[in-house]
């Protein structure tokens, strides 16, 4: 069962919102992944429709329903939410052994960023929720929490900065104590009292060039033509600072991540080069009196845009543990991304990741893509991860997958499409797709044939313009 809705209560700032999903078993969405009652389809319409997801295919599902409202500055938000182990019943674990939280019910509060007081120029922003956990086992109780942060942002002739200093106050109402395992401690703990602190700093030089090239004509025979006249080359320098300082959490309840909240000391730092292109075109356009004749447009486009990143981490410099096994690596990967946008029929995306350490590289994201209205479109991508053993990641393996995916005309309403992915670390195919797709005004018809590991599976689908993408 998998739906949503979403209703406006009289007033439009009042609105009910609600998700259902539940499954009878763990295997029926690994079974049933394709078509208009599979999981995939499925949650792509939901997603399209209401602008919500729902969890992975190998996660707990969720249910929940939701009362909204909306002021100028506030928001509130009141529910519940029920979580479903599918691996519970059906010969598998008993539901005798459920361990979920529930959160029943829950409401949170949220103070949007804005004015402290007029005529200062500090501003503050605020989150607060109320949530109550009910268990079968474990631990039970509440958890109220209030985040109000203070921000002082700055913006000057030369850029700007933007602080924030922030205390989240925690407060535990445990009403059975009976920790489980993993959970740590004896959920003994009755409040939390955790300060943050963010501080940004960005700016931005450019410089405009122009393009020396002779001037179009203003002719019937010039319509479409076009040349470049300038480049505008914008830097954008960023330093991002943030600080979480290390608390020792273990014994408060475990209901969910919020309540083991990670310390961040890190360093963070990028430089955005944007080129942005101007370009005149004759085209016809109609003068006052309805005739057309040629007329200079212009438009422009941002072409490249090239991102360098690295960051260094504090907490990791100053490290005392395992240092026999993992050596202290506080300087993150180099990290390279290219946007190539030089015409319309071509695009190019990549991100390309280097170790300071090990002089090896650890990720390549690659993406060429060839685009033609008439004819169709082909994507050829390159994605790769190495294996790392390092104190605060890890990778048993490497990635190392190519893909390939496309769509062409064949001879007037008849195309032809499909996907390749392979393994290229392991030499298996992972998934190759063909469709046979023929369409016509009012509807396409598609044949699709999909092999994976897991399955071999035919479908054909019928596709209404209008009523189904």
């Amino acid at each position: 069962l998998r739906g949503m809705f979403e209703q406006r209560l009289g007033d439009p700032r009042w609105r009910l919102k609600g998700d259902l999903d539940y499954v009878s078993d763990q295997n029926y969405l690994r079974e049933f992944k394709r078509g208009l009652g599979g999981f995939s389809d499925s949650r792509d319409n939901l997603f399209s429709l209401f602008g919500r997801d729902i969890n992975e295919r190998d996660r707990y599902r969720t249910s929940q329903v939701m009362l909204t409202r909306d002021w100028d500055r506030v928001s509130v938000a009141l529910g519940g939410r029920y979580d479903q182990d599918p691996d519970l019943g059906n010969g598998n674990h008993p539901y005798s052994s459920d361990s979920l939280p529930q959160r029943l019910p829950e409401a949170d509060v949220y103070l949007h960023r804005g004015a402290l007081f007029e005529g200062l120029p500090l501003e503050v922003q605020a989150s607060a929720q109320s949530v109550y956990f009910h268990r079968r086992n474990g631990t039970q109780g509440a958890r109220h929490d209030v985040h109000p942060q203070v921000v002082l942002p700055v913006n000057g002739k030369y850029g700007s900065v933007i602080s924030s200093v922030g205390l989240r106050q925690t407060v535990y109402d445990t009403e059975r104590r009976e920790s489980l395992p993993g959970d740590g401690g004896d959920s003994s703990g009755e409040s939390r009292t955790l300060p943050d602190y963010n501080i940004a700093a960005s700016t931005e030089v450019a410089r405009v060039y122009r393009v020396e090239s002779a001037p179009l004509a203003l002719t019937a025979e010039n319509v479409g033509q076009s040349r470049w006249t300038g480049i505008r080359h914008a830097l954008q320098p960023r330093v991002e600072y943030n600080n979480l300082p290390l608390l020792d959490q273990s014994d408060n309840p475990r209901y969910d991540g919020d309540d083991r909240i990670g310390a961040r000391n890190e360093l963070v730092y990028s430089i955005t080069n944007v080129f942005t292109r101007k370009r005149e075109m004759v085209r016809m356009k109609a003068n006052d009196e309805g005739v057309a004749e040629p007329d200079l447009g212009t438009d422009y486009l941002e072409f490249l845009r090239v991102k360098l990143q690295s960051g260094y981490d504090i907490r990791e410099a100053n490290r005392d543990d395992e240092l026999d096994t993992y050596e202290r690596r506080p300087v993150l990967d180099y990290r390279a991304e290219v946007q190539y946008f030089p015409v319309a029929w071509l695009a190019w995306h990549s991100i390309t990741a280097w170790s300071p350490y090990t002089g090896d590289m650890t990720q390549h994201d690659h993406g060429l893509s060839l685009i033609d209205t008439n004819r169709g479109q082909l994507t050829l991508g390159y994605n790769w991860r190495s294996k790392l053993a390092e104190y605060n990641r890890k990778r048993d393996y490497d990635i190392n997958a190519l893909y390939l995916r496309g769509e062409a005309s064949v001879w007037g309403p008849w195309s032809v499409g499909g996907e390749y992915r392979v393994d290229i670390e392991n030499g298996t195919d992972l998934e190759r797709v063909f469709d046979i797709i023929y369409t016509h005004q009012c509807f396409k018809l598609i044949g699709r044939t999909t092999v994976d590991r897991e399955e071999e599976r035919y479908e054909f689908l019928v596709v209404l313009p209008g009523l189904s993408d």
